[in-house]
């Protein structure tokens, strides 16, 4: 049951429900597997973690292109008012 127990756990998307999880710890029967599904439980909340920051900053990201995306506009804006005003003297 270790490395396949560990691995289907880890690769799991969706998030077990307290029931499910107890049906899942109540069919071990060996200290060893305990660990193992301790270790996947831990390994899966440090992924959680880090996938959780990384959207942070992707998210970061996005509104600073944003951002970025308005000046420009704005800057395009103001240089066309620019040549118009050239224009017309």
């Amino acid at each position: 049951m270790g490395y396949y127990a560990i691995t289907n756990l880890i690769n799991r998307k969706d998030n077990m429900s307290k029931e499910t999880m107890k049906k899942t710890i109540d069919t071990i029967q060996s200290a060893d597997s305990m660990k193992a599904v301790k270790v996947a439980f831990e390994l899966s909340e440090s992924i959680q973690d880090s996938v959780t920051k990384v959207m942070q900053i992707v998210g970061g990201n996005v509104d600073n292109i944003n951002l970025l995306a308005q000046r420009i506009n704005d800057l395009e804006i103001k240089i066309r008012n620019l040549s118009d005003e050239q224009r017309k003297n």
